[in-house]
């Protein structure tokens, strides 16, 4: 027959993961920094009324504390990290969610901005230009999908201000 740590694996899994979510909310900000430019970034698109949202794939509680933790006197339009409600990318709930709630209709107004393949995918699935960002997680041979591949954030502002 089975095993008690087979029939019990649903309930070890589940310790696991609240123990791992409690860790990580305790050390979410160590080692953890913005990379340069990036407050300058988002306070000129802020100065010019573009519109902000960000999008996770950390839980949703993490990310919305994370954000505010790091930009304390920024206010993005809105924070989405993952949930049961829009999963994770590169599912396009989440991006739906945030045009909806930001009142967006016309996908070729939004640019994605991203450091990973399954960025790049994300906008890809919901037909929306993408700017894949050279200093994250990636090699460029990974983003090369990306409309656009920025190696700095004013590179990302030259995009937005000019029209993409």
């Amino acid at each position: 027959g089975e095993s008690d740590f087979e029939n019990n694996l649903d309930k070890y899994f589940i310790d696991f993961k609240n123990k791992y979510q409690s860790n990580y909310e305790k050390n979410q900000r160590n080692k953890t920094r913005l990379y340069d430019g990036i407050l300058e970034l988002v306070s000129i698109l802020k100065t010019n009324n573009i519109k902000i949202a960000v999008l996770s794939n950390k839980p949703d509680n993490d990310v919305k504390n994370i954000i505010k933790y790091y930009f304390n006197e920024f206010n993005f339009n809105y924070v989405q990290g993952s949930s049961s409600e829009v999963g994770i990318k590169p599912g396009t709930l989440g991006v739906e969610k945030i045009l909806s709630k930001l009142n967006i209709s016309n996908k070729k107004e939004v640019l994605f901005v991203g450091d990973s393949d399954v960025d790049v995918l994300t906008a890809q699935n919901a037909s929306i230009d993408c700017a894949a960002c050279l200093w994250g997680f990636r090699k460029k041979e990974e983003l090369m999908e990306a409309k656009y591949i920025v190696s700095n954030p004013k590179e990302i502002l030259e995009v937005v201000l000019n029209g993409f």
